[in-house]
């Protein structure tokens, strides 16, 4: 047998390995947000991360100077704090609310901006934002709970468009991996189990 062979079973294994796990990693069918509210100690965290795809959505002029805040009793949560000039979308459809709390700003914000309003039905999105682009941030509130926030503690979800969500979950514990994350951890060991033949063969 030619070394060539020994080495063209593994790699051919490996593939194969890598097509059968690919599915599980649960690619998301359309665009959209995670959007996560959460007790992490003596402080409320809030972040998100995904696309937005603005087919479906209405422009609806620019937003002013805001910092980052939350209102349940109107279903807002904006991460900023957000420059003059942002653009403000019409289109979004879900609950009024998910609380009873009023306007109460972030201690700090990371990353970028992002609003949405369920009362109002609207979104805020970074300036220039083009659809599709991934966009993420975090705000946290100092030494508070999600009682004091006047946040209830629940899934919401917000469409538009074919359709697309943000999916806003208020809970009393961090979030944990979603299964595409586990699908790619998996998918890595599977790999690195793959290739350990390929070292011994090449030994």
């Amino acid at each position: 047998m030619k070394p060539t062979e020994t080495l063209s079973r593994p790699r051919t294994r490996t593939i194969l390995g890598l097509l059968c796990i690919v599915p599980l990693c649960g690619v998301p069918a359309h665009a959209g947000v995670v959007l996560d509210v959460y007790q992490s100690g003596a402080n409320v965290v809030a972040s998100y991360s995904g696309t937005i795809d603005l087919s479906g959505l209405t422009y609806n002029g620019v937003d002013g100077v805001t910092p980052a805040y939350v209102w349940g009793a109107e279903a807002v949560l904006l991460f900023g704090p957000t420059v003059s000039g942002q653009p403000v979308y019409l289109g979004i459809s879900g609950p009024a609310s998910f609380g009873t709390g009023a306007v109460i700003a972030a201690s700090s914000s990371t990353g970028d901006t992002f609003g949405i309003g369920g009362l109002a039905g609207d979104m805020l999105l970074p300036l220039g934002y083009v659809s599709g682009t991934s966009i993420s941030g975090t705000d946290t509130w100092d030494s508070t709970t999600l009682a004091a926030l006047g946040l209830t503690v629940g899934d919401y979800s917000y469409t538009w468009g074919d359709p697309d969500t943000v999916n806003v979950v208020v809970n009393n514990t961090a979030p944990v991996p979603e299964p595409a994350s586990l699908g790619l951890v998996l998918l890595s060991l599977i790999v690195l189990a793959r290739l350990a033949p390929m070292r011994r063969s090449r030994v």
